[in-house]
């Protein structure tokens, strides 16, 4: 299990101490056949049993309450901060389980690559875009679901190229992000002024 606060300038710290029991509805109706587990939650069960949708029978006390379908753990994923100082993200090939604190994005099979994705919301271009658009909320923004969805993605016929350099550049950050925003800024064709000034921005915050 992975808190938010893993995620630093494009990368997820992989260790952690922490581990996520993910029985739900769907994959567990009898917790007696994993004895270690229900001798452990077992001390909880009068916390659990006064959850709402245990109250109404529609959950057992060692089911998760309202638990997320498990491909966004499974998957390759992007995971994005949902309220933030600035805004961040990072891309995870590996199973990783994340709480309600961050939004997470799988490929779909009429969406486009998730690592072409990652990398347009990876860049200079969409920091400055989230953070010109989204709410204040105390000392960071809230960078909900919602406003992910709106940011334009704009169709090419380069995707390769994107992705390409990722595999290329993905544990060397820096190099990655230098070769990446020309990409970006050339592939929505922003104007020199434009350019100018989100390097700025990038360098300030």
């Amino acid at each position: 299990f992975y808190d938010e606060k893993n995620i630093k300038e494009l990368f997820l710290k992989k260790n952690t101490d922490k581990n996520l029991i993910y029985l739900t509805s769907d994959n567990c109706n009898n917790i007696s056949k994993y004895r270690n587990i229900e001798k452990h939650l077992i001390k909880f069960r009068k916390i659990m049993d006064n959850r709402r949708e245990n109250i109404s029978g529609r959950l057992k006390y060692f089911h998760l309450h309202w638990p997320r379908k498990e491909d966004f753990f499974l998957n390759d994923k992007i995971v994005i901060p949902s309220m933030r100082a600035k805004f961040d993200l990072a891309f995870c090939d590996y199973p990783a389980y994340f709480g309600l604190g961050s939004n997470i994005l799988i490929e779909k099979k009429t969406s486009f690559p998730i690592k072409f994705l990652f990398c347009l919301l990876g860049s200079s271009f969409a920091k400055y875009w989230f953070e010109k658009r989204s709410k204040e909320r105390g000392a960071g923004f809230d960078f909900s679901l919602k406003k992910i969805k709106s940011f334009p993605i704009k169709k090419n016929e380069k995707i390769d190229i994107f992705i390409k350099n990722y595999e290329k550049n993905k544990n060397n950050i820096q190099e990655f992000k230098r070769i990446n925003n020309k990409l970006v800024f050339e592939l929505y064709e922003l104007n020199s002024t434009l350019c100018s000034e989100i390097e700025r921005y990038e360098a300030l915050n």
